[in-house]
C-alpha cells in the first residue's frame, strides 16, 4: 500500500498556511492512503477556513476530531483512529451478516429435510413473508 499526496495550495488564490489530512483511496491499481495538503484560506477566532474555491470548509482549530490538522503526525493519528473505528465498526456488521447467514442455511436445510415449511413452526405469524 502506498502514500500518495494532493496539495491543493496550487489551486488556492489564498494560502495563509497548510492543514493535512488523510483519506482512503482507490484507482485501477488498488486502494491507496491519499494525503492532502489544504491550504487555509481565512482564520477566525475559533478556526479555520480551509480548501480551494470549489471545495471550501470551515474547521475548528480546537476540537479533538478536526477535519485536517496543522501538522501531518496529527493528520495520521486522527486517519489511524478513524480507521480503527470504521474497521470496529464493519467487524461489528460482518458478526450479524455471519449469522444471518447461518440461519439461512439452516432453513435450507429444513426445506430440503421436510415437507413443510420451517417458516411455519415459528412462535409468530409471518403473513407477509410466504417462502
Amino acid at each position: 500500500m502506498t502514500i500518495r499526496t494532493h496539495d491543493y495550495t496550487k489551486e488556492s488564490e489564498t494560502c495563509l498556511s497548510v492543514v493535512y489530512r488523510f483519506e482512503d483511496c482507490s484507482d485501477s491499481y488498488g486502494p491507496f492512503i491519499q494525503e492532502l495538503i489544504l491550504p487555509v484560506t481565512k482564520i477566525t477566532d475559533k478556526g479555520y477556513w480551509i480548501g480551494p474555491e470549489y471545495m471550501k470548509k470551515w474547521v475548528s482549530s480546537s476540537g479533538k476530531k478536526r477535519y485536517a490538522f496543522p501538522n501531518r503526525h496529527d493528520a495520521l493519528v486522527s486517519y489511524i483512529h478513524r480507521k480503527q473505528r470504521h474497521e470496529k465498526i464493519l467487524l461489528a456488521q460482518l458478526k450479524y451478516v455471519a449469522m444471518n447467514l447461518q440461519t439461512a442455511k439452516a432453513f435450507v436445510r429444513d426445506f430440503a429435510s421436510n415437507t413443510s415449511s420451517p417458516i411455519e413452526k415459528l412462535p409468530w405469524s409471518l403473513d407477509i413473508v410466504k417462502i
